[in-house]
């Protein structure tokens, strides 16, 4: 997670995930759920990196972290 609200399901992805608009009250805690299985269940098997491609982090504090 970034300091900006975006899911990033890996470290070596080009983008993240808004999620910012699924955190602004405590009652949307089930679509928030429901929005974050969703895009597990679409995650890569990879992060590609054996074929170079390592993203657009360079290091983790461009996340925020």
């Amino acid at each position: 997670m970034s300091a900006t609200g975006k899911l990033h399901l890996c470290l070596f992805s080009e983008n993240g995930i808004d999620l910012r608009h699924l955190l602004q009250a405590d009652d949307q805690r089930d679509e928030l759920i429901a929005f974050l299985r969703a895009r597990l269940a679409d995650k890569k098997v990879s992060h590609f990196l054996q074929d170079g491609f390592s993203g657009g982090t360079r290091h983790l504090a461009m996340l925020g972290g």
